[in-house]
């Protein structure tokens, strides 16, 4: 017997006991004559069905997406037919909230049972809403109990849109992600299409980019680099080669811009692409070596093999700058090119139609906004040991020096006014009072010399050479630093 007839007898079974447990209609007749119970005896109750067992809700689950072995013949279930309706109408008949989540997620990906869904959903929740994406929103608050196997049910579900969904949802989570929040984009697994090894002019013969154009710069060893947001955002994620080291550059509107991380964890090195799935207002990234599930914001795993081991990518330092800035300051710097291989309308009014931004995010948050800054507000964020810092970027840059303490280690933070790029070092007993418009600080150690060449790897002594490193620091909005760092505090607000 196939998966599907199997589920399908189950389904007719239950749907009868349905049927005869419902209640009949009123006769039209007179109220009849009250009978007497007799003494003792327990009046009668009227009938009542107890709850699907879990076997008989992933059976009509799996009959409602035609279970086949072979994810190839669920072709046949499109359109769905009268059998699959049928199935709806037993779930809605049944009042099971665990029914709730699975058909949430079949109204969104909607091959042809929207309605029979809306019905369904509006027997089980009293709701109905006209776009799928308002229902993820309602799941927010609402958390209506999940079916067992839901995740595999939900892999299965997706597999209409992309096969490789049953490999990127087949294992279970780990922490607090909720599978049911987990949204598809409308787009297959790494649809959108990456830049690999893109190609690059010099920044003295590039001849598209205006001086106030949104650049974020990469500095490896010699290599300094410019990635134009016009051109990244429109792909998500870059995977490049700088100086002989592997780096990947990410964006995420609703995270603000872009972040870099070295693309290796767990002692491998990985290849990315867009998973074709959101969360937390975000879209994530996932591995070709693992199927693991990545926020492109923290590099952190959040779903699958190395999310198990809590794995998280190196952040590399990433400047958001302008291109005046930046190509004053690297003169040799490279840029992206134009030629990308692809037809985008790469002018810098167009990214932005792209989707959501923070304050707008395009797929609902997980939880509400952390109100002691606005979402959508420019931080530099900095974690150092066991604490987690946000500075507002508007703020360092009009102090442009500014000393801290995280955790016990001193640091200082840089800007060079208006616009500028946010620098972080270690700094140790150093201490900088100012920042000149040469990029040199002024500032003691103690030691000799009281002048500093303000570069990407470190602060350097102009008398001797000796350095303070520098610290790679997450640089986006108050949305997706707070999501990442629950706990973090907020440069000079009240404990």
């Amino acid at each position: 017997m196939s998966a599907r007839l199997a589920a399908s007898t189950l389904v007719a079974a239950l749907g009868l006991l349905l049927a005869c447990a419902a209640p009949a209609p009123a006769a039209p007749t007179s109220t009849p004559e009250p009978t007497e119970t007799a003494p003792g005896a327990e009046p009668t109750a009227s009938a009542t069905l107890a709850p699907p067992s879990d076997a008989e809700v992933a059976a009509m689950l799996q009959a409602a997406v035609c279970w086949y072995d072979d994810p190839a013949d669920a072709a046949e279930c499109v359109p769905p037919d009268d059998e699959v309706r049928a199935v709806l109408a037993s779930m809605a008949a049944s009042g099971d909230e665990r029914f709730v989540a699975p058909l949430v997620d079949m109204r969104y990906l909607d091959v042809g049972w929207r309605r029979a869904a809306d019905d369904a959903l509006e027997a089980l929740t009293g709701e109905r809403f006209e776009q799928g994406i308002e229902w993820y929103r309602w799941l927010v608050t609402a958390r209506p109990r999940l079916p067992a196997g839901y995740v595999e049910w939900k892999a299965h579900l997706l597999s209409f849109a992309d096969p490789a969904f049953e490999a990127l949802l087949g294992t279970e989570t780990t922490g607090d992600l909720r599978p049911e929040l987990l949204i598809w984009t409308g787009t297959a697994s790494g649809e959108l299409p990456t830049l690999d090894a893109p190609p690059t002019t010099h920044a003295s013969l590039q001849a598209y980019l205006d001086a106030d154009d949104v650049v974020y710069g990469l500095q490896v060893g010699e290599v300094a680099r410019a990635y134009p947001r016009r051109i990244i955002a429109w792909h998500g994620i870059v995977q490049d080669d700088l100086d002989g080291a592997s780096v990947l550059v990410t964006f995420c509107g609703p995270c603000g811009g872009a972040s870099a991380f070295a693309p290796a964890a767990a002692g491998q090195r990985l290849t990315f692409l867009d998973a074709g799935l959101a969360y937390d207002g975000r879209r994530l990234i996932t591995d070709l070596e693992t199927h693991s599930l990545w926020d492109p914001f923290s590099g952190r795993a959040i779903w699958g093999p190395l999310a198990i081991e809590d794995a998280m990518l190196p952040r590399i330092a990433l400047h958001a700058s302008t291109w005046a800035r930046w190509s004053a300051e690297h003169p040799n710097s490279s840029v992206l090119s134009l030629d990308t291989g692809f037809v985008r309308d790469y002018t810098e009014a167009a990214w932005s139609t792209l989707g959501g931004t923070p304050s707008m995010p395009r797929f609902p948050l997980v939880e509400d906004v952390d109100e002691r800054l606005a979402p959508d507000v420019e931080v530099v964020g900095v974690a150092l040991g066991g604490q987690a810092r946000a500075y507002p970027a508007d703020e360092l840059r009009a102090r442009r020096v500014l000393l801290d303490t995280i955790d016990g280690a001193a640091i200082v933070l840089l800007a060079d006014g208006p616009g500028a790029p946010v620098r972080v070092y270690a700094s140790g007993p150093l201490t900088i009072t100012a920042l000149d418009s040469d990029m040199t600080a002024v500032g003691g150690d103690g030691l000799e010399g009281d002048r500093w060449f303000v570069l990407e790897r470190a602060l350097v002594s102009t008398l001797d050479g000796r350095e303070y490193p520098s610290i790679a620091p997450a640089q986006g909005s108050w949305l997706a630093w707070s999501r990442a760092h629950p706990d973090t505090s907020v440069w000079g607000a009240s404990p």
